[in-house]
């Protein structure tokens, strides 16, 4: 039986009264988009935030989809959404601001649920970012960025955040402090390259394989590629794979193709226990600013199926996150640790804390993956996410919501862009490769993974924000 839906072509004063509406906040019409755009969600809709700061006396539904600023942290206020689950503990507030306070000097508190519209009532912290639930009792909030100097690596003063790149880089980048340095023993600019080892500050021994660009030069600002392998191959095997090292491809980035450990990344069900890639990766990358003349505002990840989960593990790290300007994963293993118990590859837990907002993000797929299926399930004994459902995962944490500019590649192949499209245009990005399986992509059916992931990378850098 048909129900009433009533339109209207204005915004009057919020009231609760059990109405299911919608309210919309931005509009990706063909005309705002690229001729051959239209926005279509890839998963269920959610309302895109208000940038408007709130008072500090919030109420519900009055403060619905607004930025709340509290010890340096931005929060967007959910009036009747609760993320169940995931409880790191309960305190009773006064109101919903001094429970987001208490969150926000929390160590681990990224989301709150406040039950009660006055007096004193519990006020649940949660340490992960779960499945929302519609709850009309609960006035929520969670964590969409910090802004504290914390989460900032420790050569820097202020907030990194990802901005458009310039058709130039600026000459006042930033750089490490190996300009003016010759070339390690064996390497040359635009030779062949070369496998160093490194050792962690836990004694750990490790190697990776490096190029160096023709164009390189110990005077200019040079920008850094990360690029990870797959499980159970090599550094060696993922330059062959990406063609990274190839002039053609890539002119100007030093790029770095680290071995795992055993073959293996940090985030896996199967990776080696004990190791901490993470902290490979700083501690590398400390490394190579002071033997290379790096434009450390320019520094990407990538990385190859458990390479590319990897790289998502990277980007939802609080500290590792900022050293990087965009990420990138091809046919990406993003393991989360969920029960292969009722799988369900449409509410898999995803964990993510990134040390800043608007993070770029590729995700490159074949949705023919026989391997890391396109469409989630069970995987090594874990529960896989949809790709789909990960990518808008992204978007919607960052505050971006999930509709999406779709656009038709050609030979069936899509690609979905999410974000702010006057200021962050295809911040968050997926791209389905039709009929493509456990690979990256070379030329297949009218599409190539290296070329797409160096445009991609060469649209962003990282910005200081006072």
């Amino acid at each position: 039986m048909g129900v009433g839906c009533y339109m209207k072509s204005s915004c009057g004063t919020a009231v609760n009264n059990g109405v299911w509406g919608a309210q919309l906040v931005t509009s990706t019409a063909l005309s705002s988009t690229r001729a051959s755009s239209s926005t279509t969600p890839i998963s269920t809709t959610v309302t895109a935030p208000s940038a408007t700061p709130t008072p500090a006396s919030l109420s519900c539904p009055g403060s619905n989809s607004t930025i709340y600023v509290s010890n340096s942290g931005n929060f967007l206020i959910e009036c009747g959404i609760d993320r169940g689950g995931g409880d790191l503990s309960m305190v009773y507030t006064s109101s919903l601001g001094a429970c987001i306070a208490a969150c926000a000097s929390t160590t681990g508190c990224v989301d709150v649920s406040w039950v009660g519209a006055s007096g004193s009532s519990p006020c649940y912290m949660k340490k992960v970012i779960q499945a929302p639930q519609a709850n009309s009792d609960i006035w929520g909030a969670r964590l969409l960025s910090s802004t504290s100097s914390t989460t900032v690596p420790a050569s820097s003063t202020s907030v990194k955040s990802a901005v458009k790149a310039s058709a130039t880089p600026s000459p006042t980048a930033a750089s490490g402090t190996g300009c003016g340095r010759t070339l390690p023993g064996g390497q040359t600019a635009g030779g062949n390259s070369v496998t160093v080892s490194f050792t962690q500050s836990d004694g750990t021994a490790r190697s990776y394989l490096i190029h160096i660009p023709a164009t390189y030069s110990s005077s200019s600002k040079t920008p850094l590629l990360y690029s990870f392998h797959g499980a159970s191959s090599t550094g060696a095997n993922q330059e062959g794979l990406t063609g990274f090292s190839q002039a053609s491809n890539n002119p100007n980035a030093i790029v770095v193709y680290p071995n795992g450990l055993n073959g293996y990344w940090q985030g896996a069900p199967y990776a080696t226990a004990g190791v901490n890639d993470i902290a490979f990766v700083e501690e590398l990358t400390a490394n190579l600013s002071t033997q290379y003349c790096l434009d450390t505002n320019r520094i990407y990840a990538s990385g190859f199926s458990n390479g590319g989960g990897f790289v998502g593990t990277l980007a939802c790290d609080a500290t590792a996150s900022n050293l990087f300007a965009a990420f990138g994963a091809n046919s990406g293993a993003f393991y989360e640790g969920a029960s292969t118990t009722n799988c369900n590859p449409l509410a898999v837990p995803i964990t993510c804390n990134p040390g800043r907002q608007h993070q770029p993000f590729l995700e490159i797929h074949g949705n023919a993956d026989p391997q890391i299926s396109y469409t989630g399930g069970s995987h090594n004994n874990e529960c896989l996410p949809d790709v789909r459902y990960y990518v808008t995962q992204w978007a919607v944490r960052e505050g971006y919501g999930s509709t999406n500019t779709t656009t038709a590649l050609g030979s069936g192949n899509f690609q979905f862009q999410f974000g702010n499209m006057n200021s962050y245009p295809g911040v968050v990005t997926h791209v389905m490769v039709n009929g493509l399986g456990h690979d990256w992509a070379s030329n297949f059916n009218n599409f190539s993974t290296t070329p797409t992931m160096m445009s991609f990378f060469n649209e962003w850098v990282l910005s200081a924000e006072s």
